[in-house]
Parts: C-alpha cells; structure tokens; sequence
C-alpha cells in the first residue's frame, strides 16, 4: 500500500540501485530513439541484441518492461514491476503447486477447499520470501522471482505433451528469465540437468523421442537467438584469461551464503530485525541484502515434523532441490558467521572454469531453496490441514514472520540545479561525492538525462564502463583530492605529485574534461568535509555558491587558467607524499611505473622534470616514452636530475623503468613549464 499509494512522486527500495535502474530504462529508451532518428536502428539491433561489439557486460534486464516505460515513464515503470514481482511470484507459484496436485489426484484432508488452500498458503510463502524483500530494495533483476515457479510449470506441461506452441512458451519464459536476472536462468539450467537425472529411467524409448524431437529442437534455437546472441559480448568477456568479471574465490566466498543465515530473522522485520541485526547483522559477508536468506522457523518445523507424509518422491525430489542449492548457496569455503572454516565445498570444483568465474552473487542460489520449500510446504497443507481456520492461521503466522513494513521509499524529486547544469557549457561535470557514494552517484546518474552531461569519476555503473576512464581520473591531479574528499590536502593546501599547486591544476584538469560545474551534495558529506571544500573553492579558488536546499553549484568559468601542463601517476608509484620531518617530498620506484603528461593548450609547450636521488637510494634508471628511449639516468645520491622535453597538445606518456634490484627513491620532484 506504501508503494501504490505514491507511484509517481517515489521509487520502491533504497540506495544507489534503484536509480541505476530508472537511467537504464530512460538510457535505453534515448538509444532506440538516437539509432531511428540517425537511421541506424539495424546497427543497434546487431549490437544490443545480436552479439555485436566488443567484449561487455552486457545488461538487458529493463528489455523485457520497455513497453510499460513507453506507455507509462518513470518512477511508474518501476513501481508497477516492482508491485507485479509480489503479486505474480505468489500467482505463478500458487499455479505450479495447484498443477502439481492435480497431477497427483491428490484428495486433500480440507474437503470444500480442496487443492486451492496449499497452493494459496505456498504462494503468500514464496511472494514474501525474505530473500525477495532484501532483493526488492533495488536489485531490479534479483527481485524478479515470478519468472522461476512459471519456468518450472511451463517445462512439466511441455514435458507431459511437447507441442510447438508449447516449446515456444517455454523459450520464451526462459528468456524472461535470462533478461531479467542471469544468476536465475543458471539455476534453472542447473534444475533441468538435475531433474534429468533424476528421472533417466522415466524417459521415454528411443522410438518416442521423436515427439520431442522437433519442440526441443525449437526451444534450443529460440534461446540461441533469444539468449545466447545477446549475452555473446559478456561469455566472450567471462571466457577470457582474468577477466574484469572474474572477482576471485575471496569475492565469492563473501557473497555466498551463510548457513546460518536460512534460520537467522530478516533484518528487515519491523518487530524484530533491529535485535537480528544487533546481534547476527555484523557477522555476515557481502552486503545487506545478499546475506538475507530466512526460511521461516514456523515453516522448517512443519516440514521437519510432517514432512515425512508427503505422497510418492515429491518429498524426496524437492527435499533434493532444496539441498542441492544449499549447498551451492554456500560457494566454494564454508563459513559460520561470517568466519571462513576453510573447508572445501563442491561449487569450488566449479569456481575457477570460464564463464562460471563471473557469477558474482553464488549466495542468490538461494531462492531455489526458498523455492523448493514453498512446495514442501503446500503438500503439507494439503496433507495435514483439516481445518480451514488452521490454513486462515497459518496464512497469517506467515505473513508476520516475514512482514517487512515499512518499505523504502525515496523521492524522485531532482534537485532543481541540474536545470542550471544542463545551461551551462561544457560536456562534464564534477558532483561530488559521487565517486565515494553510491547512492550519490547512481542518483547523479539519472539525473544526467536531465542535464545531458557526464559525471566525472561516478563509481555507478563501474563493472559496465571501461574501466580504464575510471582509473584515469583517479590519477588527475587536484581532482583526486577533491573527488576522493582528501580533506587534509586541502586544508593544508599541499602540492600534488611533483610540486603541481592544487588549484592552478584544478583548472587545467578540468579544462582537460571540458567541465565547467561542480555540483556538492551538502546533506552527504560530514561537517568537516563539507567546509573544506567550500573553503577551498570559494576562498582560495574566489568560486561564487549557487546554493539550494541540498546542493551547492558553482560555475568553474571564472577560474584562472594556469600554464596548460599537469602530471598525473599511475598506481605503482609507491610512497608518495611529503615528510615534515625532513621537509621534503618523495616517491619510490620499486621496479617499472608511469607517468602523463597533459598539455590542453593548442602549442608545444617545454617541460623540465626536475628531482634529487635521495641519499638512501640508487640511481640507476630509464626515462621512455611510446617512440622510445628518453634518456638513461646514472645518478649518485644527491645529484639532482633535470629531464628537459618538448611537449605537444594532448597526452604523453613516459615509462619509468629502474634497473636496480632496490627502489629509487625521487625527492622533491617539481614539474616546470616555460613559454
């Protein structure tokens, strides 16, 4: 009810998620329209759906809602698949366990309410899951469970009768799911494979599988194209030797699932989640929602108790189910509480193949079990309960264990600045925190459809991107310090790499990135942080404060060119800063590093590269660029070393190489500029 009441004015969950999801549905909207109006819609066809382009993670999770964003927009969009997640998650499983009944003859122990009753208490079971709930706060693909209990019951009525129509269902439920949530469609290949398994000496002789010949045949083809042609660029991506997907076993040993966790109450109940969270909430890996997995004591004793009655192998066969996914929930090394034990577990036999490496959240195995639960537990309703006032309690002794009110909201209201931004010139624009914060930087997200800019070092959308522009503007003098919120630097005004003044770089870097905003959202930084900044940018650097309820804007026109030269590093430059000690400032090369030079003006402009070999170290060292040798340092500690070169408009890269088994130690470094 929160939700329906406020459709349009708020946006279902919390943190930075949500508002990815609301940029990538206006994001892929703007692409379909740019590729008509550029009557270039069949190159985007090929790319976004067809493998085309380079290696990507590829994500196409809003594709399969497009149509509700063309008739309805945004926060609309959202909030009614969000709703529909619940309300088709209950409907699609109160299907498949009224089907499984049927199938069964099953004479319920309820007499006037028949088979309707188990299947109504299994679908309020796996509607409110705890697992959806954390899910539902902003994983747009993850709180996707409805597609799971209607894949199962599309691939049983397929398996009773295989017809074409039906072979088309399936595929395209199938590719439902794969768009919606990947993590979902590998549990339901894993299931299938399973389910096989179990049932080889069920399948038909060799001279009925010609009925099964040509709907599975139709189904393979339909999610070759459907599924495997549009996530081409990302198994290219996943399949190849340390892949930026691949997060490593200490990735997926954090955001796999905690045995304790299936018995351990949500932290999002409004009764007893606070105590939860006191008392477990630390103990957990990964974050707050991956670590949810509650199953419900009420429902786990029943099935403990009563669990033995349920007719023929669909106990056996879903209690398999369940510890199969247990099992695989749990990754690669058992933990209890979040403590790694350091025994093995069978996923780790799968961890390290291609493809399987790029599976970030093992612990999402989960709903497969929660799922598996909902049907033991409507066949022991269906045969065990004798009263309807039984079910009526039980229902609603369900509904409390996993109430989750209130639910998160937050308002889509953006700041009115962003219209000020999108009349200014320029094509990017600082907002700051938004390289620390998520939630800053996936709302500044969708907020650039606003502005048409982009936001400099946002750490949204950071596995998608190229992670290349990151790393560079991680490395921009002065930027750095006022993205990363380096408060110390600031205050104390101290140079960066090679004697370069804050503010004089400033204003190169940012005439480097063509942007001429810096936005600062006041209610998400600390006293502190938020004074050094405005201190800085309105005293030192003489910036006039736009300032609104929550943010501050300021226009960098005004601020003094300095002489069109910075220096930035890479990450390998070890010990860098200054020693007041000593007075002095210094860096350590261990064995190779880089460094760029970056000349926005339109001249060649001379450069000197000036430091001391300090006396603790040697100075044996090569200086190139990409054409090749610079110049060959032989330097005594002490000796101070001068680097004279001519540079052009644009980027230059010098490659430090020391040639010694021991670091050599620069100080004072200093980078001079001459007209």
């Amino acid at each position: 009810l929160p939700v329906a009441g406020q459709l349009t004015t708020q946006v279902a969950g919390s943190g930075g998620d949500p508002w990815q999801t609301l940029w990538r549905f206006e994001h892929k909207m703007s692409l379909v329209q740019e590729a008509i109006d550029s009557d270039e819609l069949g190159g985007f066809v090929s790319e976004e759906f067809l493998g085309g382009g380079e290696p990507r993670l590829v994500n196409v999770s809003v594709w399969p809602w497009l149509p509700l964003q063309l008739l309805l927009g945004q926060p609309l969009t959202y909030n009614v698949v969000w709703l529909l997640s619940f309300v088709l998650s209950g409907y699609f499983m109160y299907l498949l366990v009224v089907w499984l009944m049927r199938e069964r003859k099953l004479k319920t122990l309820l007499g006037p309410f028949g088979i309707e009753a188990p299947a109504i208490v299994a679908g309020i079971y796996y509607m409110f899951l705890p697992f959806h709930v954390a899910h539902a706060q902003g994983h747009f693909g993850a709180l996707q469970t409805q597609w799971l209990p209607l894949a199962i019951l599309m691939l049983l009525v397929f398996r009773q009768r295989p017809t074409l129509w039906r072979a088309v269902g399936v595929a395209l439920v199938l590719t439902m799911q794969a768009w919606s949530e990947h993590h979902y469609a590998l549990w339901l290949g894993i299931l299938i494979v399973l389910a096989g398994l179990w049932q080889w000496r069920n399948w038909p002789r060799l001279r009925e599988y010609r009925a099964y010949l040509l709907p599975v045949i139709v189904v393979a083809g339909l999610l070759v194209l459907l599924v495997g042609l549009p996530y081409w660029p990302t198994i290219q991506l996943a399949g190849v030797a340390d892949s930026s997907l691949s997060l490593g076993e200490a990735q997926t040993v954090r955001f796999a699932a905690d045995p304790f966790g299936y018995v351990v109450p949500a932290v999002v109940h409004p009764l007893w989640g606070a105590l939860s969270g006191a008392l477990f909430g630390e103990r957990f890996t990964g974050n707050a929602a991956e670590s949810v997995h509650y199953l419900s004591l009420l429902v786990l004793l029943l099935l403990i108790f009563f669990g033995r009655r349920i007719p023929g192998n669909q106990g056996r066969w879903w209690l398999t189910v369940a510890a199969v996914f247990f099992v695989i929930s749990l990754g690669p090394m058992l933990k209890l509480f979040g403590r790694p034990l350091g025994l093995p577990l069978p996923y780790a036999w799968f961890d390290g193949l291609p493809i399987l490496t790029a599976v970030r959240a093992v612990g999402r195995a989960s709903i497969m079990v929660g799922l598996a639960t909902a049907i033991l537990l409507g066949w022991v309703v269906a045969t065990q309960v004798k009263r309807r006032g039984a079910v009526v309690g039980l229902a609603l002794l369900i509904l409390i264990e996993f109430m989750f009110l209130p639910v998160p909201l937050q308002s889509t209201q953006l700041s009115p600045a962003y219209s000020t931004v999108a009349k200014l010139p320029g094509e990017a624009l600082i907002e700051i925190p938004a390289a620390t914060n998520y939630t800053i930087a996936s709302r500044a997200l969708y907020a650039s459809r606003v502005h048409g800019k982009e936001v400099v070092g946002s750490i949204a959308l950071e596995r998608a991107g190229d992670p290349g522009d990151l790393t560079e503007v991680r490395s921009l003098p002065a930027l750095r310090q006022l993205l990363y919120l380096r408060t110390t630097h600031l205050r104390e005004r101290r140079p960066d790499f090679f004697e370069q003044e804050l503010g004089e770089t400033l204003a190169d870097v940012l005439t480097w990135l063509d942007a001429k905003a810096i936005l600062i959202h006041t209610d998400s930084l600390s006293v502190l942080q938020l004074a050094t900044i405005r201190n800085w940018l309105e005293d030192d650097l003489g910036l006039v404060a736009d300032r609104s309820a929550d943010v501050v804007l300021y226009s960098t026109e005004t601020l003094v060119p300095g002489d069109g030269v910075f220096l930035a590093r890479d990450g390998r430059w070890e010990g860098v800063g200054y020693d007041p000690e000593r007075d002095s400032t210094f860096a350590e090369l261990r064995d190779e590093a880089t460094t760029t030079l970056y000349n926005v003006t339109d001249t060649v402009k001379s450069v000197r590269l000036q430091f001391t070999i300090a006396p603790e170290s040697h100075g044996n060292l090569q200086i190139r660029t990409k054409e090749g040798l610079l110049t060959t340092l032989t330097a005594s500690p002490g000796e101070t070393v001068s680097v004279l070169l001519e540079l052009p408009p644009g980027q230059t890269q010098l490659f430090w190489q020391n040639e010694l088994t021991e670091k050599v130690i620069l100080q004072n470094p200093r980078l001079d500029v001459f007209d």
